[in-house]
């Protein structure tokens, strides 16, 4: 992936735009990556949210739910009982 710091953004905006519009690239700050520009087209690849009745909830995604639940609730119930220290 292509990278730009934020001071090489601010002096050739037009040129990383373009860049963005072949595909993602990062933003430094300080020689880390801060943040990813992306076209909005590329954006909209990765936005696949969905939202689901209990009755047309994939199967699949059905059983990660109730795994993540009970796992969830076997840290957090407040009526488990404490082990004897």
């Amino acid at each position: 992936m292509k990278s730009y710091s934020t001071a090489e953004l601010s002096r050739n905006i037009g040129d990383v735009t373009r860049a963005a519009e072949r595909g993602p690239i990062t933003i430094t700050s300080h020689g880390k990556p801060r943040y990813i520009l992306m076209s909005f087209e590329d954006f909209s690849k990765f936005d696949t949210r969905e939202v689901y009745s209990t009755s047309n909830t994939p199967p699949v995604l059905a059983q990660e739910l109730v795994q993540a639940m009970d796992k969830y609730l076997a840290k957090n119930n407040p009526r488990r009982k404490k082990s004897a220290a």
